[in-house]
């Protein structure tokens, strides 16, 4: 029988598994935290909406349009201020 030298242990020999542990492996990318938000954002619900198909003068659809331009408005937006104002004065609203 011949006598062998032995390097040392090998790892394949046994299961570490349940002790198994790797701390020691940096993490090469990190990912920022998640800063908290001061504020609460709330989502405002819109109103349902519809369409609504009317005939104007031109010279009138020139002009909201013009007044929507200036203001830095929507068109439809000063169309709906115009009618409830219209609304309102009317003692409708």
């Amino acid at each position: 029988m011949a006598i062998r030298k032995r390097l040392g242990h090998s790892p394949l020999g046994y299961s570490m598994l349940g002790n198994s542990n790797f701390d020691f492996i940096p993490d090469r990318n990190p990912k920022p935290k998640p800063v908290p938000l001061e504020k609460e954002v709330t989502v405002e619900e819109t109103p349902p909406k519809k369409i609504a198909s009317y005939y104007l003068n031109e010279d009138i659809l020139t002009d909201l349009k013009l007044y929507a331009k200036v203001n830095k408005q929507t068109y439809s937006s000063v169309v709906e201020d115009s009618i409830r104002l219209y609304l309102r004065t009317a003692g409708w609203l």
